[in-house]
């Protein structure tokens, strides 16, 4: 359909086909807006990269899934669309694994009966009976290329055999250098999650291996189609609604098509800034709009999440103006930017994060952060140690004690006095899901000299003291002071410390976990989460599959410079088990 603004269509009926608000976007819809994503993607599915686009929800990210299915159809690729919301959640291994294949089978039209050669293979491991399936039934009658788009990939969240599934699509990746027919092979997952929640193994998952496609908002000049359409209907007043539209939505597809959609099926006359005000607040912010979709889905996300508290915290610190630096290796950023709640600021890096919209920003505002804060929440919280800081105040308080008695006189000071000072070794940092290399550090904003800042270094180590840990009671550290935390397989740890330090050129922190006597499992940490809060999270399968024993895990963080290494704290007795 061509839009004209001296021969509009009717409203009555061809705007309810033309702008869409909600729902994939058929093929050829008129107000598909075109953005670099679309691109991206068809031209990674073309070179056969494995990709992932996770984003929120209403991205748009099922429309340019059909949109990128029916180009590369038309260039003679073979495409499968899988939507896990129609195998469900309760399935068992076997019903799931087929009813993904079956929907292979269908559409490329293949000859096999897919319940006699799943149980034919009954033997093998289903990791290896899935990439079997497509290269002797799949690859063997298909002679072009395939590409797999499995959407809705956060409906595997569920699934006690998801980690095997993602395991399977890796071994695939992992199998085109002596299998090349894998070649012609590719997987295309979309969803609201992060890589975190879809695998519990960096090993094991196709996140390192993988490349994200980021679905950002769309511009102004990439939206022209939607002004043309408004100019349609409002020729009068269509650039200050369509510049009003985008101040409320920032360029978000489904707010903006849905804003579009009502002015343009409205009996409303004239449409100004203050019309589309108007139309913000009772279609968003009203009391009757509680129950709109999108704004309802990121309650619920947020107040049924084991990581509530984390997450309003970060998001206070973002709506009260409070810069907070993007740290990309943060499971609780990551989950408030794939719920759409935070996203991060244009800008040369380091960028910071900010509200997404302002119909976001009034929607979820101090008064929503205090109610959510209250609300019971309706899963288990996250496992976590019972103990608030009692070891950190008390060392604490005796370095208070002894540097009194020093100023007094009490106790003579030895130059040749040492602190605890670890004995350089050798440095392991653990791969991350995005295998990107080490970032290089820059320095936080602190008010006090430490050690590392100070000190110089040289081919032996120096002698450092080590800031101490602030005793801030709102927030817990992993402190082990004798309690033993019990982790099942899976489940989230979450390292959180105060530390009044800062870092500079290559330095960086690194958590230590393992036995007692093997910490070998690093990881590195290279800027806090805002000012003095440093926060990591890592899945106890990571560490556990490391370390195959029963045992206590300890832990420890240091201070990694050029060629020392400064401890700030580690666990008393063993931190946790598994269960």
């Amino acid at each position: 359909m061509t839009l004209n603004a001296q021969n509009p269509p009717k409203k009555s009926h061809d705007y309810l086909d033309f702008f869409v608000a909600g729902g994939a976007m058929r093929k050829g819809a008129p107000s598909y807006i075109t953005r670099p994503a679309d691109e991206q993607l068809q031209q990674a599915a073309r070179r056969g990269e494995f990709c992932y686009v996770l984003t929120p929800r209403q991205m748009g990210k099922s429309s340019m899934m059909v949109r990128a299915s029916a180009h590369l159809e038309e260039d003679g690729y073979r495409t499968v669309v899988i939507d896990l919301t129609q195998i469900g959640t309760t399935a068992t291994m076997d019903q799931w694994y087929i009813g993904f294949l079956l929907r292979v089978v269908s559409k490329l039209k293949l000859t096999v009966d897919l319940s006699d050669w799943w149980q034919t293979h009954h033997r093998l491991p289903v990791v290896q009976r899935f990439s079997q399936f497509f290269q002797e039934v799949v690859l063997a009658q298909v002679s072009d290329t395939v590409v797999i788009f499995v959407d809705e990939i956060d409906y595997s969240l569920g699934l006690d055999f998801a980690a095997d599934f993602f395991a399977a699509v890796r071994s695939i990746f992992n199998a085109r250098s002596r299998t090349p027919v894998f070649n012609r092979l590719t997987f295309i997952f979309l969803g609201v999650a992060t890589p975190f929640d879809l695998a519990d193994s960096e090993s094991s998952a196709p996140f390192n291996i993988g490349r994200a496609i980021p679905l950002d908002e769309f511009s102004q000049k990439d939206a022209h189609i939607l002004y043309e359409g408004l100019q349609a209907v409002i020729p009068d007043s269509a650039k200050e609604v369509f510049e009003r539209i985008f101040y409320w939505t920032n360029g978000h597809p489904f707010l903006t098509q849905r804003l579009c959609k009502e002015i343009s099926i409205s009996e409303t006359a004239i449409w100004d800034s203050d019309a589309v005000d108007q139309l913000v607040q009772r279609l968003f912010l009203s009391d009757k709009a509680k129950n709109e979709t999108n704004l309802q889905f990121i309650r619920g996300y947020v107040t049924d999440h084991k990581m509530r508290s984390q997450m309003l915290k970060l998001y206070a610190q973002v709506y009260q103006g409070n810069r907070v630096r993007e740290e990309k290796r943060s499971y609780v950023q990551n989950l408030m930017k794939v719920i759409g709640l935070l996203t991060t600021a244009s800008g040369l890096p380091p960028r910071s994060l900010m509200v997404r919209n302002r119909i976001y920003e009034k929607a979820f505002d101090q008064a929503w952060i205090e109610e959510t804060r209250g609300t019971p929440q309706q899963i288990e919280p996250l496992s976590k140690p019972k103990w608030i800081f009692w070891l950190s105040a008390t060392v604490i308080v005796l370095l208070l004690i002894v540097a009194a008695l020093f100023g007094l006189g009490v106790l003579p000071i030895d130059d040749k006095t040492t602190t605890n000072t670890l004995v350089p070794t050798e440095v392991s940092v653990e791969s991350t899901a995005t295998d990107t290399p080490l970032p290089t550090n820059t320095a936080t904003a602190t008010t006090r000299a430490t050690a590392v800042d100070t000190a110089t270094p040289s081919a032996t180590p120096v002698p450092t003291i080590s800031p101490a840990l602030l005793p801030v009671p709102e927030l817990q550290n992993n402190l082990c002071s004798g309690e033993i935390t019990i982790y099942k397989s899976g489940d989230p740890i979450l390292f959180e410390w105060y530390w009044a330090g800062s870092l500079s050129g290559q330095n960086y922190l690194e958590i230590r976990i393992g036995p007692e006597n093997d910490l070998g499992y690093r990881l590195a940490v290279s800027a806090p989460l805002s000012d003095n809060h440093w926060s990591y999270y890592v899945t106890s399968q990571e560490v556990f599959n490391r370390y195959p024993i029963d045992a206590s895990f300890h832990w420890q963080i240091v201070v990694m410079s050029e060629n020392q290494i400064t401890e700030l704290s580690r666990s008393i007795y063993g931190c946790f088990n598994k269960q």
